[in-house]
């Protein structure tokens, strides 16, 4: 793969807003957005939006393309909290 992926179709497509990490009382507040596709470029996420609003004639050779259908996508969701009982627990 080179890096250039589409994503498409996706029954679900999540997405935060904004441009910072969310937290405490932001973390529910998360866009949904139905057959949604994602256009990654060299390793980048370079497009987030319904299908439908790809543009006409947009070029996809280069790229690899997944059609997501009947399935749920959250690009970039990396949740590293850990709950200190379970290390605890995973150290007995």
């Amino acid at each position: 793969m080179n890096g250039n992926l589409i994503i498409e179709n996706a029954t679900e497509l999540v997405t935060c807003s904004g441009f910072r990490a969310k937290r405490s009382r932001e973390m529910p507040n998360l866009n949904v957005i139905p057959n949604g596709t994602v256009i990654i470029t060299d390793e980048i996420i370079t497009a987030v939006g319904a299908s439908a609003e790809v543009p006409e004639g947009f070029d996809r050779s280069g790229y690899t393309v997944i059609d997501a259908q009947n399935r749920a996508f959250l690009p970039v969701f990396v949740d590293s909290h850990t709950q200190s009982e379970l290390v605890r627990l995973n150290r007995s």
